[in-house]
């Protein structure tokens, strides 16, 4: 039961409280929208006290000690979605840090696994690569009046780091003029731009790979596609 609400923790949430546990719920994101879902998932679990926190995670210098000062038995700090689209090896340091020696750090990570699927990047490379998605990145330059297509986007896998990386890159064909703070800058035909990435683990390699951060995996679970797993760790010698 508990591997299978490790994916959503509004699931974690209504699981723990069942449980006869005090649950205090922290919705913490970079944007209102995203907190107020969050939070909206567990208000009507009874029995559960809901906060709200919009701030930037790459920000929370302080944030430890606020974990701290909430006077809680065990902080359970989960992060879904967002190592996919972060530098993992920050976060996941970041994250390491504000666990204390009784916490625990749940982490989700989408997969590919060439054991399962020899072609496993080149199979979910369409699931970014596609019209779709290309329209989706390219609005952001057409808002600024550039010249750019979603035909002009190039999408290329990166194997050699862990984990790898699915990215999308753009090259100007054309020179273009943006303007911030009533500054004009041009920017010259050639220069080259990162638009959008997403990180894929092998599943072996995440307990190796939060270890370096000082974390040890306790347990993990993983979808039946084999596509997203989650890890919960505790920092390493918790236990000793």
């Amino acid at each position: 039961e508990f591997r299978r609400v490790l994916f959503r923790s509004a699931a974690l949430v209504r699981h723990l409280a069942a449980q006869r546990c005090q649950v205090s719920y922290l919705a913490v994101d970079a944007g209102a929208a995203l907190v107020l879902t969050s939070a909206q998932a567990v208000s009507e679990t009874p029995g559960v006290r809901c906060r709200r926190l919009v701030a930037d995670l790459d920000a929370l210098d302080g944030f430890a000690d606020f974990v701290e000062a909430q006077g809680a038995d065990v902080n359970i700090l989960c992060a879904f979605g967002i190592l996919p689209n972060t530098d993992p090896h920050t976060f996941v340091g970041r994250i390491a840090g504000w666990a204390g020696p009784a916490d625990w750090v749940v982490l989700s990570a989408n997969l590919y696994d060439p054991s399962h699927d020899e072609s496993a990047l080149g199979t979910i490379l369409p699931q970014y690569d596609n019209a779709e998605t290309r329209h989706w990145l390219a609005t952001f330059f057409t808002e600024l009046d550039w010249p750019v297509r979603g035909s002009d986007l190039r999408f290329s896998l990166d194997t050699r780091s862990t984990p790898a990386r699915i990215q999308a890159h753009l090259t100007l064909s054309e020179a273009v003029n943006v303007t911030l703070s009533e500054r004009s800058i041009a920017v010259p035909a050639g220069s080259q731009f990162d638009v959008f990435f997403s990180n894929r683990f092998l599943s072996g390699e995440v307990p190796e790979f939060v270890a370096r951060h000082g974390l040890a995996v306790v347990d993990s679970a993983m979808t039946a596609e084999r596509v997203e797993a989650v890890w919960v760790c505790q920092r390493r010698g918790a236990d000793e």
